[in-house]
């Protein structure tokens, strides 16, 4: 087993999926130290979890890759972070501590691999399905038919599909959480 520390950042109303990016930007002193920290100790990679309910920390979240971090002139930081993948959280640490870095211990989640001729079928399958829906629903453009067209992972695929779906955030959770 194999464990990391690191840095943690908490959404509200937002879920990053690996193999997704979402930008962020970071206001206070505590959320600029978390940048600093990946910066330094962690090859600008975090913990990305979403709260479940108020103040309630999950047992799972997405390792993330912090990049493209601009500085913008009111003294605010913006960056994109890209989701790698799901890790377990084993423990927090100073998770009742004020004004502290919120950090965490994790281990990657292995994921299941399946037969390939089932996989290919299913990845078949959900591209046709994929292609339908972006024909029905007019804001979702073509761009991520390109994406999976070129992707032989059914794990990577149901992730980079589900932000298009119209779904609520505790869907979203629940996808994660699968």
């Amino acid at each position: 087993m194999n464990k990391t520390n690191l840095p943690v950042l908490v959404l509200n109303g937002i879920t990053l999926l690996p193999n997704n990016d979402i930008r962020i930007e970071f206001d206070s002193d505590i959320s600029k130290l978390i940048i600093d920290e990946a910066e330094m100790f962690h090859n600008n990679t975090i913990l990305v979890v979403s709260e479940k309910e108020q103040n309630q920390l999950p047992g799972l979240g997405v390792v993330a890759k912090l990049s493209h971090k601009i500085e913008l002139p009111n003294g605010n930081i913006r960056v994109v972070a890209t989701g790698l993948y799901r890790a377990q959280v084993l423990k927090y640490m100073n998770q009742n501590k004020q004004g502290e870095l919120l950090e965490s211990i994790i281990k990657k989640i292995e994921i299941e691999e399946l037969d390939s001729s089932e996989e290919e079928h299913y990845i078949n399958k959900l591209y046709k399905e994929f292609e339908n829906y972006t024909h029905v629903i007019p804001y979702v453009s073509n761009s991520p038919l390109n994406i999976l067209s070129n992707t032989k992972s059914l794990n990577k695929m149901t992730d980079i599909v589900v932000p298009y779906l119209q779904i609520e955030n505790n869907r979203f959770l629940e996808y994660l959480f699968e």
